[in-house]
C-alpha cells in the first residue's frame, strides 16, 4: 500500500486591509473602555467618600451604646 501523502496548505499572510481593519477596531474598543474606565473611577470616588463619612457615625454609635450599658 503507498502511503498517503499530506496535504500541506500554507496559509496566506494577512493582507494589510485586514490588519488595518483590526487595528481601527482595536483602537475604537480601547477608547470605549478608557470612558467606562473613567466613569468606574469617579463612581468609585463617591463611594469611598461616603464609607469613610460613615467611619465616625459608626464609632460614635459603638461609644453611644457602651456609654448607655
Amino acid at each position: 500500500m503507498a502511503a498517503a501523502k499530506k496535504k500541506v496548505v500554507k496559509k496566506k499572510a494577512p493582507a494589510m486591509n485586514d490588519i488595518e481593519k483590526v487595528q481601527a477596531a482595536l483602537d475604537k474598543h480601547e477608547a470605549e473602555c478608557l470612558i467606562r474606565a473613567e466613569s468606574f473611577e469617579s463612581r468609585l470616588s463617591r463611594l469611598e467618600k461616603a464609607t469613610a463619612g460613615l467611619y465616625p457615625f459608626i464609632a460614635a454609635c459603638v461609644l453611644i451604646a457602651a456609654f448607655i450599658k
